[in-house]
């Protein structure tokens, strides 16, 4: 796509490339962003700029709608289709199916196979944490992989010894829980936590992981579903939880990579592990497609119906109401139409993947070498109905004692460290978000202390933070009392 990009907007380009194209361009944004749907809308004028006429009107779609995407995709593509009818009429004899005819579903874009051998004996581990954090990353590796999610080369943090931070979402490294508690009083509106990781650091010839960060980097970490969850997901869809499986692309999803191994079959590994470690079933609310998909494996006519219904255009009022208004999950859905069960293939694709959740990394390495600090604000909302809706990861680091174990990574975010000590520097932050200036001011603090000219010049530093509260959520006032009675920040 960047190549394609760039292409484009070659000046040699003649005014008039495109003049015989015609275009239709739909966009996937979200209002609350500031450059709402900027690439759709460059795209398109650029693509006049050349010369193409447009097939139909541009369309915009905004994540922010009650109905989502689909308020502005579904009369979208009904007018796309028109004006291609118009263009390209079908034959004589050939009609378009009835806008309520329920189309074949078709083939599943994984395939999956049932082994008799055993899941690869994972790396020698000191612990049951161990296994299962290898577990859940080789998940996420099988279906990144098979549905072309290729990782972001992004630019790993490196220190003065040369080490270089290797962890991402398919390597994570081992971290144990070294300090856990609540920065907040107990009448405060909002918990939130404080979490000290201590990062395992394999020896250097070592293949694993090793982790490694720098002011403003961010810490990644997918949360794990809870055991009884994960039991019942797994008998409501009618699957052996230690059933061994293969998977490998189908013709539906035809990519051939670079190593022509399009129809290899990827790692064994137990069902339990690939969807505990792969899907969300327990905490997001499926999209349209779901209800459609679901309403093929429905053997009760009721229900059948009721799907059909909610997974079309008509029923995107109701199914907005029913599912995303109210945050139902998976298996939610699942109790609510108890005769639909999707087969594995279809529950890969049509059920939420378990999105990684980053924090800023709170603490300096120069101060806490091999640590990662987190603070965590825990989540927690009622719906219309007055119903309890949890967010997961943060209800989960809230559960974690000393001595735990979880994978993580670590990665590089957008946040940057002036270029030298002599630079002025205005940082603000409120609640959580002051998090990632601790790890600022933590490292400029040890910058200070190893200074070997005493008249170096140093620029002034302000920190603004903002809280509700200042007896109740006034996160890390230590730290920052600390650092202005020394000179740190003013």
């Amino acid at each position: 796509m960047r190549n394609f990009w760039r292409f484009l907007l070659r000046r040699s380009l003649p005014a008039d490339s495109l003049k015989h194209t015609r275009v239709a361009v739909f966009g996937l944004g979200d209002s609350s962003y500031p450059k709402f749907n900027l690439v759709a809308k460059q795209l398109a004028r650029r693509l006049l700029e050349l010369g193409a006429t447009e097939l139909i009107p541009r369309g915009l779609g905004d994540e922010q709608h009650p109905t989502g995407i689909d308020a502005e995709l579904s009369p979208w593509v009904k007018s796309c289709w028109a004006a291609l009818r118009e263009l390209f009429p079908l034959p004589p004899s050939l009609e378009d199916p009835a806008e309520d005819a329920v189309l074949p579903l078709g083939e599943a874009k994984l395939q999956v196979r049932y082994t008799k051998e055993g899941e690869p004996a994972m790396q020698t581990a000191a612990s049951a944490y161990h296994v299962s954090i290898q577990a859940a990353a080789l998940a996420r590796s099988i279906l990144d992989t098979l549905s072309s999610l290729a990782l972001l080369n992004k630019q790993a943090s490196s220190n003065e010894d040369g080490i270089v931070n290797s962890s991402n979402r398919h390597r994570p490294c081992v971290a144990t829980v070294k300090e856990a508690k609540s920065l907040t009083t107990v009448d405060s509106p909002v918990e939130v936590r404080h979490l000290s990781l201590a990062l395992e650091q394999p020896e250097r010839n070592s293949t694993a992981a090793r982790a490694y960060h720098q002011p403003g980097d961010v810490v990644g970490v997918v949360p794990p579903p809870e055991s009884s969850s994960l039991s019942e997901f797994l008998e409501l869809c009618g699957l052996a939880p230690d059933a061994v499986v293969q998977l490998r692309r189908s013709s539906a999803l035809a990519v051939t990579d670079n190593d022509g191994d399009d129809g290899a079959w990827s790692s064994h590994i137990r069902v339990a592990a690939l969807v505990g470690g792969g899907l969300d079933f327990a905490s997001a609310s499926p999209r349209r497609y779901f209800f459609e998909v679901l309403s093929h494996f429905a053997t009760a006519e009721h229900e059948k119906e009721r799907l059909e219904y909610l997974g079309s255009s008509d029923g995107a009022a109701d199914m907005w109401r029913y599912n995303t208004q109210e945050r139902r999950n998976v298996i939610e859905i699942l109790k609510d139409f108890p005769s639909a069960r999707l087969p594995l293939p279809w529950l890969l694709q049509v059920v939420p993947r378990l999105e990684p959740r980053f924090f800023s990394v709170s603490n300096a390495w120069k101060k806490y070498p091999n640590e990662a600090h987190m603070c965590i604000g825990t989540v927690e909302w009622q719906t219309p109905y007055k119903r309890t809706i949890k967010g997961l990861c943060s209800n989960w680091l809230r559960t974690l004692k000393i001595g735990d174990c979880l994978g993580v990574w670590l990665e590089q975010a957008t946040l940057k460290l002036p270029p030298t000590l002599a630079t002025p520097d205005i940082r603000i932050g409120q609640g959580t978000g002051g998090a990632p200036f601790r790890a600022f001011l933590q490292h400029r603090q040890q910058q200070r202390a190893r200074m070997s000219n005493a008249n170096a010049a140093i620029g002034e530093c302000f920190f603004f933070f903002g809280c509700r509260y200042q007896s109740r959520d006034f996160l890390y006032n230590e730290d920052w009392q600390d650092m202005a009675n020394d000179g740190t920040k003013q």
